[in-house]
């Protein structure tokens, strides 16, 4: 059950559930996601069940960068004003399907339906809603509260790294990154995208609401690099490819990459520390998780943190700027999602 902030709990999920149907074919798996079906048939190849809901609201933002309060305010009191009907139409499914466990990235409202149901839930996350609020001052603590008291009704907190506190759990157990690996080596998938293997490719990446204001003239400042995005309405350039999102998973990209250009997401940050990828950065004001992200991203990869507005404004002059080395290389795994998936599955005994 992933949250509707973005896409990065979708995709993290899915990299879970690919190892489910692949190590325990007969296990029925429901994916609770209101990200669209091809994002998570793209990251999962094998027999799942999509169910498009929304159980939370995250941050609404008006692109990568910008939050919205108002809206944000708004939509969380609608969710909580339509709850009980949404949380009925949920538990009638999941009993008429013999739902067994509850597996929630992040939505508070995941331990009522579990309630409901009478089934453990689970939550696989690196921060709670509650710690976002809490940074966003006033208006929010009302949710930071609410967030927090659900949060601490949960049976289990598989943690990630990369994160905050999560005190409210009130039982824990740490795991691995979960991450989606590279189904092709780099060679590979620079034949498919017909990059050149020589080339020094970067890759631009602002997770699933896209950079509308990013200034692409920019690149041509670049003639000797080759730019990399999934940005359908990305300009045509003639040092810019652009992939298909619902052919090419961020995994394959980052590791075609000599560089990637992204905002702190946990999926984008973990894809580039398990590719070993040199990584610059944004900021993101207003999202407390980047900090935590970052610190991780500090510790793993090359590195070059940037505000946003050094990309959305001015000539990209620190593309041509050294890199830090990493505090920790190679001092994380990355089978987080195998390590959940067999979690999941002895517990429902498979």
């Amino acid at each position: 059950m992933a949250s509707a902030h973005g896409w990065g709990h979708t995709t993290r999920l899915a990299a879970v559930v690919e190892r489910l149907v692949t190590l325990y074919p007969t296990l029925p798996v429901y994916f609770n996601t209101p990200a669209p079906q091809w994002l998570v048939d793209v990251h999962v190849r094998g027999c799942y069940h999509y169910r498009p809901v929304a159980l939370d609201v995250g941050i609404v933002q008006s692109n990568s960068f910008d939050l919205n309060e108002p809206a944000t305010l708004q939509r969380l009191e609608q969710l909580v004003a339509g709850a009980e009907p949404l949380l009925d139409a949920e538990a009638a499914f999941a009993q008429e399907h013999g739902v067994a466990l509850i597996v929630a990235d992040c939505p508070p409202l995941a331990v009522l339906l579990a309630q409901r149901l009478g089934v453990p839930v689970w939550y696989l996350t690196n921060f709670g809603w509650d710690f976002i609020y809490c940074a966003l001052g006033p208006r929010f603590q009302p949710w930071a509260t609410w967030a927090e008291h659900l949060y601490q009704q949960a049976d289990l907190l598989l943690k990630l790294p990369f994160a905050e506190a999560l005190s409210a759990f009130p039982r824990t157990e740490s795991v691995p990154i979960v991450v989606n690996q590279p189904r092709y080596s780099r060679a590979e998938t620079r034949a498919q995208l017909n990059l050149p293997p020589e080339a020094q490719v970067v890759l631009l990446t602002f997770g699933g609401l896209g950079l509308e204001t990013l200034p692409y003239a920019n690149l041509l400042d670049f003639p000797e690099w080759l730019f990399l995005t999934t940005d359908r309405q990305a300009p045509s350039l003639p040092n810019l490819r652009v992939a298909a999102g619902d052919q090419w998973r961020m995994a394959e990209l980052c590791a075609a990459a000599d560089l990637a250009l992204i905002k702190p997401g946990y999926s984008t940050v973990a894809e580039c520390c398990a590719c070993g990828v040199t990584t610059f950065c944004t900021g993101r004001p207003n999202f407390a998780e980047a900090a935590v992200l970052i610190a991780g991203l500090r510790e793993q990869v090359p590195h070059y943190i940037l505000t946003p507005e050094q990309v959305q404004q001015g000539p990209w002059t620190f593309l041509r700027a050294p890199p830090l080395l990493p505090l920790q290389p190679g001092t994380l795994s990355f089978d987080g999602a195998t390590v959940v998936a067999r979690r999941i599955a002895h517990f429902l005994g498979y």
